[in-house]
């Protein structure tokens, strides 16, 4: 990656991550006391040293003689929201393999979800009120070490609140190893503008696929030829959501589309990439803008990269039998009950989920609004929308999930309203409207049930049950 790190912050930044880098979130309680301005449930997540002391006198105890003293120690932290980052490179580095032990064991099973859940909350004010001059906040809480759930709400909030005095700490986020932070760049850079082209132009040429490809969006936008013609070359991806984000860009900025298809076979797509790599060999115009909101594609074609595959709520050990990919197609083995569910956070969105059953009894699920942390014997709580040829968009109540449809509370089930035929060996449309907790399902483009459930974030899975199931273009709308 060409990086940007010549850029330097300013003394007011330098001391802000000083502050922060003394992360906990001990003050996480105290959030409902504020007013809700996101200056303030951002300055919540930054609390005082002593809490930091104490993390770091719990490290060493986790290698004390007394076997008490390193068990207390090990639930401490294991209960501990947030750890610094610092703390935990500390304790892995300890020169006593019982210290390095178990804070390996604490990175992979402590919990910090009460503060992910308060930072989510800081950045959709910020996003709610557009307040500008808080990227150094927002930035500063992610180098701390909370887990980033909601990158598109993050996304969001950085295009928003950054300021052209901020482009020298965007510049440090586009020489971050971690190609998340990057990607935050990209969005940072795309609100400061004009000014920030330079830096634009470095994550252009950045070795991680996404970032590379959305800076290039951003260049285009900025009626850069070259950021046109890095979209080119993702027309040939052998990531098929990469290969539709291009086109949709390409098509936008320039009104022109050349028969080309994202996602026809290599060899229908050879003809329309020529044409269209002449088109960018010559003196092309930009003659119009992408959009700020992009559809975000939870299946890439390709892998299983953005989902993690489980069993009874547990994710699924190596070597298990497990989702597979081929020919851009996603098969559930049909070795359930399990599923596989979105590693990220997703609230208040359009759901298209396209799929194919081969036999009447095929059984499977789209479950949404799941939070991890609930009781259900599959690992959480959740509203499953039904996927059974003759029954699609029958809508099922999953662990303690609390919801309502038809005016009733969900008991078990709650039946769709509209019947639909299902082919079978077709590919169909399942349409889900997820907004402030009201929730739509349309199948192949007929509203079918309706229901309501809960605000907030929640994962996305899809149900693995007893029988084979195929899964196309899964694609997210942010609302």
């Amino acid at each position: 990656m060409k990086s940007c790190r010549g850029l330097s912050r300013g003394a007011a930044i330098h001391a802000a991550v000083a502050v922060v880098a003394l992360l906990s979130c001990s003050l996480v309680p105290s959030l409902g006391e504020k007013s809700g301005r996101p200056g303030d449930l951002l300055s919540d997540l930054l609390p005082d040293t002593g809490r930091v002391a104490e993390l770091q006198e719990m490290v060493e105890s986790l290698g004390a003689e007394t076997y008490r003293i390193r068990a207390e120690a090990t639930k401490e932290l294991l209960e501990a929201t947030v750890i610094p980052k610092r703390v935990m490179e500390k304790g892995l580095a300890s020169g006593n393999p019982e210290i390095r032990e178990r804070m390996r064991r604490v990175m992979k099973d402590g919990g910090s979800s009460a503060c992910w859940r308060a930072f989510v909350e800081a950045l959709r004010a910020v996003c709610l009120s557009e307040e500008k001059g808080l990227l150094t906040r927002v930035e500063a809480v992610i180098e701390s070490g909370i887990p980033l759930e909601d990158l598109h709400l993050a996304t969001k909030a950085v295009r928003l609140t950054v300021k052209e005095v901020d482009l020298p700490l965007v510049g440090e986020m586009a020489g971050q190893a971690n190609p998340q932070r990057r990607g935050l760049a990209v969005a940072a850079a795309a609100g400061i503008g004009p000014a920030a082209l330079n830096i634009l132009r470095s994550l252009g040429q950045d070795d991680d696929p996404g970032v590379r490809l959305e800076a290039a969006v951003e260049l285009g936008n900025l009626k850069s030829r070259r950021g046109v013609a890095i979209l080119g070359e993702f027309l040939s991806s052998v990531d098929a959501s990469k290969r539709v984000r291009s086109a949709q860009a390409l098509r936008a900025l320039t009104g022109r589309e050349f028969g080309y298809q994202a996602l026809a076979g290599s060899a229908d797509r050879k003809e329309p990439e020529e044409r269209w790599r002449r088109f960018l060999e010559s003196e092309f115009e930009i003659t119009g803008e992408v959009e700020a909101n992009p559809l975000v594609y939870l299946f890439n074609g390709t892998d299983l990269t953005g989902w993690t595959p489980c069993r009874r709520g547990r994710m699924l050990e190596e070597g298990k039998v497990s989702w597979v990919v081929e020919d851009g197609v996603l098969t559930c083995p049909g070795d359930g009950p399990g599923d596989l569910r979105t590693n990220a956070l997703y609230e208040d969105y359009l759901l298209k989920v396209s799929y194919r059953s081969d036999r009447a009894g095929a059984d499977s699920g789209v479950g949404i609004m799941l939070q991890p942390d609930g009781e259900g014997v599959d690992g959480g709580d959740y509203l499953e929308v039904q996927l059974l040829p003759g029954r699609t968009g029958d809508l099922y109540r999953i662990g303690n999930f609390r919801g309502e449809a038809g005016g009733k509370k969900i008991g078990f089930s709650h039946r769709r309203q509209v019947d639909r035929p299902e082919r079978l060996n077709e590919w169909h449309e399942l349409r889900l409207e997820v907004r402030k907790g009201e929730v739509k399902v349309y199948l192949d483009g007929v509203l079918v049930n309706e229901a309501r459930g809960p605000r907030g974030g929640g994962k996305i899975l899809l149900r693995e049950e007893t029988t084979k199931f195929e899964f196309r273009s899964i694609t997210l709308q942010p609302l």
